[in-house]
């Protein structure tokens, strides 16, 4: 699942309301945290349901706004491995997670344009790809 719900907040009280079904893994784009504390809270409030985060911090605008920043949270129950990273500052996180009848998947969330250094130093698996595997795994 990929959300941008304008706030890192809008999907944990998506989670609380019980509009969600625990997705294994969630693409989030516009966090909009500032700071350790920010970050800390937002990690917290998602460990009640069960999810790890890994974020690449918002940053703060020429008006003083808070924009950007991604996540990628993924469900207790999934196999994550070490080796997050954030791709791009602001803009890209990646995070490795065992997906059963596949192997290791990096998980990325990016937000708007990201420059030719991600494309650069990563090598590309399209949505067809994955899904072919997904088909040929019965997930």
């Amino acid at each position: 699942m990929t959300i941008n719900a304008n706030a890192a907040s809008t999907f944990v009280e998506l989670l609380e309301a019980g509009h969600l079904d625990s997705p294994d893994v969630v693409l989030l784009q516009e966090t909009k945290m500032i700071g350790a504390d920010a970050e800390a809270r937002f990690k917290d409030r998602l460990a009640k349901f069960g999810y790890h985060v890994v974020l690449a911090p918002s940053m703060r605008t020429v008006a003083g706004g808070i924009s950007s920043g991604v996540a990628v949270a993924w469900h207790s129950a999934q196999w994550a491995t070490n080796g997050s990273r954030i791709l791009v500052d602001h803009r890209a996180v990646a995070q490795p997670i065992h997906v059963v009848g596949i192997g290791t998947v990096d998980f990325v969330s990016f937000y708007g344009e990201v420059d030719a250094t991600l494309s650069q130093h990563h090598e590309t698996v399209s949505y067809t790809h994955l899904r072919a595997h997904e088909t040929k795994a019965n997930l």
